[in-house]
């Protein structure tokens, strides 16, 4: 009996060993072995034809790791998992929660007055930590994230609970040249729609967002 015992420690500590490496943080997009691209499964949109795609069908977010105007880091990662083939696990960390939906990355400047009734529409329309305010502007003059959420919540005359974050070079990774420029991006990190240029209306944004909930959903059931 004690023999027995001995054996099936030694194999749950074996196993522990195992599956504890299995999932290992990636330097960068170029490390990760997009399966449900390559599979033309393109995440939420489903099945598509991968020759018609347009620069943002498809596209997976760049991994990226910023502090917000809050000292909160805000991180989107991706893994490898060997227990499932090679795929990636991919997730983006706010804090120490972790988000398994549908989130939304709002690109704008300080200084675009302009797009305030945008940001408006969608802090109105998108649930808590689900909205993401990064500033494109690498203009040092523009890059104290505090003041601008104190002038943003001023503007609207109510106090907007946002991380807003410094983050040209994730703006140019993206291609965002206009702004305001809203990316809706899935629980694999693949961007499933986007909008350029001024949205006020917090009704339409929000039958965006459950629409895109609602493919991340029936992908995330269904695989």
């Amino acid at each position: 009996m004690q023999n027995k015992i001995k054996a099936f420690f030694i194999v749950t500590i074996f196993v522990t060993f195992l599956f504890a490496g299995c999932t290992e943080p990636i330097e960068s997009n170029e490390d990760i072995d997009h399966q449900f691209l390559d599979l033309k499964n393109c995440g939420s949109r489903g099945q598509v034809n991968t020759s018609n795609l347009s620069l943002y069908d498809c596209q997976i977010i760049p991994l990226f790791d910023y502090v917000d105007d809050s000292g909160i880091q805000n991180k989107f990662l991706c893994g490898m998992n060997e227990t499932v083939g090679l795929t990636e696990m991919c997730s983006m960390r706010y804090g120490n929660s972790t988000i398994n939906e549908v989130w939304v990355a709002y690109f704008s400047t300080p200084w675009c007055t302009l797009c305030t009734p945008t940001l408006d529409a969608y802090d109105q329309a998108i649930p808590e930590d689900r909205l993401f305010v990064f500033n494109k502007d690498a203009d040092p003059q523009y890059t104290n994230m505090s003041s601008w959420k104190i002038d943003a919540s001023d503007s609207l005359d109510r106090d907007l609970n946002r991380p807003f974050i410094h983050a040209p070079d994730l703006a140019t990774e993206l291609g965002v040249t206009g702004i305001p420029m809203t990316f809706f991006i899935d629980s694999h990190g693949v961007v499933i729609d986007y909008t350029l240029g001024k949205m006020s209306n917090a009704s339409e944004v929000q039958e965006r967002y459950e629409s895109a909930k609602l493919l991340d959903e029936n992908y995330v059931s269904s695989n």
